[in-house]
């Protein structure tokens, strides 16, 4: 199992991808691809502030699950990709906040997704990476 030193790592490169992403879709960014259903059709401005959204949904539950009180949502707009680094900046310092005390112990801590299934701690700090990662393609795919 990772240690929190490595999946918080794991999310700063990934954070770091997705700021690329966001200023390489600077030609694209209101443009919804021509085809695709759901997130799919969503076009870079959109997914960027889905995205950096969902970072702080994570913390919150991650914060819940450890003790903590939920993180609340900022309001997020990205009328250009510039304002999208920015956002990704302050969203990810406020939850940093959160995610610097995680500890070894904290990792298999659970709370309750969306769903109503069981996550742990670790798993929500994967999914975060991974789900940056995710979209950081989304909206190179949407910029092509």
């Amino acid at each position: 199992m990772a240690n929190p030193n490595d999946l918080r790592g794991d999310l700063v490169e990934a954070r770091a991808d997705l700021q690329a992403a966001f200023h390489e879709a600077h030609q694209t960014w209101d443009r919804a691809p021509a085809a695709g259903q759901g997130e799919e059709a969503w076009s870079p401005k959109q997914t960027a502030e889905h995205v950096i959204a969902i970072e702080v949904y994570f913390t919150s539950n991650i914060a819940v699950a450890c003790g903590a009180a939920a993180t609340e949502t900022p309001a997020i707009s990205c009328p250009s990709p510039a304002d999208a680094a920015a956002a990704l900046t302050r969203v990810s310092a406020l939850c940093d906040r959160t995610l610097r005390h995680v500890s070894d112990g904290d990792l298999s801590k659970t709370y309750q997704n969306n769903r109503g299934e069981p996550r742990t701690v670790s798993q929500a700090l994967t999914t975060m990476a991974s789900h940056a990662r995710e979209h950081a393609q989304q909206i190179r795919d949407a910029s092509r």
